[in-house]
């Protein structure tokens, strides 16, 4: 997933809690920060706090929660439930725990809101690509077509009881589910809200570039963040000021890799196999976490043509859109396009 294209603004990580303690007068509280890794990737605290004693308290009540949750949903684990699916025998059904139940359920309704842009079925092509990538060979068209007849959801059939419980079953063997675009999502979500529950009221959680965030530090009118180019030289695209939203950048920024002269985006198409054929970023704000994730990629695979009609739709607040065509020439890129779109513009 994306992500990378965010930079928090005026925050100093270190390695232990407490790393800086920052003391606003009027509200009595203490700014806390804490880092450290997670799913291959960084886990970033920043939280305000009455002393170190209520802020240790919170990050070991989110860390417990990350790891509990994260454990059926990681696909960086070969013995996750979701990387075991993929040995489901067809016609089997298997219950689902309730993580994996519910962030399938939410897959499933943005594959339907992104018109098949978001699909994380697509694990097969997924896997053939980070392949490529490594030994820089790219998949025949064979490899190709058979990666996208092991994808799609009419291939999969998702149940939920009374009782809130899913159950999953295949119609055909070899099918790879891949939730890594909107788990990241899933789990900020649900830390924040232990932090709510913890009375920690004015906090960031950030993973990879993943960030929500709750009420603003004391005395900001919110939490700052920077948006960066499509280039590592470019200069910062965007400042933006949020509270009590979550936002999410999807794109090639980092990701990718050249074959034969060509670069191939890590963003892949999964209508179409492929890697998507333009550089890109989409930085998209929006009340939920798992919400700006699965759109940040999904608009990033459709690209500002196909996916400004349906930006009404979608259960998101703003997005920010940069796209830049292949160099026609070398050392003359193409120029960039692009969007900015708010559900409520000022």
């Amino acid at each position: 997933m994306g992500g990378l294209l965010i930079i928090v603004c005026g925050f100093a990580m270190v390695a232990n809690l407490p790393a800086a303690v920052a003391q606003d007068a009027s509200q009595r509280l203490s700014r806390f920060e804490y880092t450290r890794p997670i799913m291959g990737t960084e886990l970033k605290v920043i939280l305000y706090a009455q002393d170190e004693s209520h802020a240790a308290f919170a990050i070991n009540a989110i860390l417990d929660e990350l790891e509990e949750r994260s454990l059926p949903i990681n696909n960086y684990k070969p013995n996750s439930e979701v990387s075991k699916l993929a040995s489901l025998e067809p016609g089997k059904q298997q219950i689902l725990s309730v993580e994996l139940g519910e962030l399938l359920q939410e897959s499933k309704r943005w594959h339907e809101l992104s018109h098949g842009a978001f699909d994380v079925t697509s694990g097969v092509t997924l896997e053939l690509w980070n392949k490529t990538r490594k030994q820089k060979i790219l998949p025949t068209n064979k490899e190709t077509t058979t990666a996208l007849d092991l994808s799609g959801w009419h291939h999969i059939t998702l149940i939920s009881d009374d009782d809130s419980r899913y159950t999953i079953s295949f119609d055909k063997a070899g099918l790879k589910i891949n939730v890594s675009g909107i788990a990241t999502g899933y789990l900020i979500d649900r830390a924040m809200e232990v932090l709510r529950k913890q009375g920690i009221t004015s906090a960031l959680i950030d993973i990879g570039g993943d960030v929500i965030v709750s009420n603003p530090p004391p005395g900001s009118s919110g939490w700052k963040i920077d948006v960066a180019g499509l280039n590592k030289s470019d200069e910062t695209q965007s400042r933006i000021v949020i509270s009590n939203q979550a936002v999410t950048t999807s794109g090639d920024l980092n990701q990718f890799t050249e074959i034969d002269g060509i670069r191939y985006s890590h963003l892949i198409d999964p209508t179409t196999g492929t890697p998507i054929p333009m550089r890109i970023s989409a930085t998209v704000i929006a009340k939920r976490a798992i919400d700006a994730d699965a759109a940040a990629t999904a608009i990033a695979v459709l690209g500002i043509q196909k996916a400004t009609p349906i930006l009404d739709s979608l259960p998101i607040d703003s997005v920010l859109v940069l796209e830049q065509e292949p160099d026609r020439e070398a050392g003359k890129p193409a120029p960039t396009r692009r969007l900015e779109w708010s559900k409520n513009p000022p």
